[in-house]
C-alpha cells in the first residue's frame, strides 16, 4: 500500500469511528430522555415526588455525560489523525 493509499486509508477510518462516536452519544442522550419519559408516563400521579424527580434527574445527567464523552471521543480521534497525518507530511 502506497503511502496516499495509506493516509486515505486511515483518514477514513477516522472519520467512521468519529460518526460512530457522535451517533452514539445522541443515541444515549435519546435513551436517557425515553426512560425519563417512560418513568414519568408510569408514575402518572407521582410527578411531584422528590425521589420520582431525583431519579428522572440523575438518569439525565448520566446520559449527558456519556453523550460528552462519546462526542469528546469522537474529537480526539479527528485531532489524533490531524496531528498524524501532518507528522507524515514532516518526513
Amino acid at each position: 500500500m502506497e503511502e496516499y493509499e495509506w493516509i486515505k486509508f486511515n483518514m477514513d477510518n477516522c472519520k467512521r469511528i468519529a460518526l460512530k462516536q457522535s451517533l452514539i452519544g445522541v443515541l444515549s442522550l435519546l435513551i436517557g430522555l425515553g426512560i425519563s419519559m417512560g418513568i414519568l408516563s408510569i408514575t402518572n400521579g407521582w410527578e411531584g415526588q422528590i425521589l420520582v424527580n431525583l431519579i428522572v434527574i440523575l438518569i439525565l445527567l448520566v446520559s449527558i455525560f456519556f453523550m460528552g464523552l462519546f462526542l469528546k471521543s469522537a474529537t480526539y480521534f479527528q485531532k489524533d489523525f490531524i496531528l498524524w497525518k501532518s507528522r507524515i507530511r514532516r518526513k
